[in-house]
């Protein structure tokens, strides 16, 4: 399945489901001095972050393999609704492919791989579109 974030494809990685958390919310504990007890303050759901491992494999030459993972990283910031295995997640930005470890050639196939994870950052409230 496909994985895009506006009009950008993410190229083809081998990829399983998304991983979500809920939604992160501000909590703020008040005490004041001579009271017994606390006064909290909790915010509403803000943002959460989404997370994929990926597996980008079959190229001829480490610098092929580089230069798709550099190309990633020019999209920093891009937002928009994000679509993996053709679930939509709205109101994302993209944050980084932060690699779990350095390229390597395979092996079997003489190709080379990166394995790392895809992170994006959702909003519970509408974006803005970018400038």
């Amino acid at each position: 399945m496909g994985i895009s974030l506006a009009s950008y494809a993410y190229g083809n990685p081998l990829h399983g489901a998304i991983r979500d958390v809920p939604y992160e919310q501000t909590i703020s504990p008040q005490t004041f001095f001579g009271l017994a007890g606390a006064y909290v303050l909790i915010g509403q759901p803000t943002t959460r972050m989404l997370t994929l491992d990926a597996t980008y494999a079959g190229y001829s030459t480490e610098a092929l393999l580089r230069e798709a993972v550099a190309d990633l990283t020019e999209h920093q910031g891009d937002a928009g609704d994000l679509t993996v295995n053709a679930i939509v997640w709205p109101n994302s930005v993209f944050v980084a492919f932060e690699p779990s470890e350095a390229p390597f050639r395979d092996l079997i196939s003489g190709t080379w791989v990166q394995r790392g994870q895809l992170r994006w950052l959702q909003s519970k409230v509408v974006l803005p579109d970018p400038p």
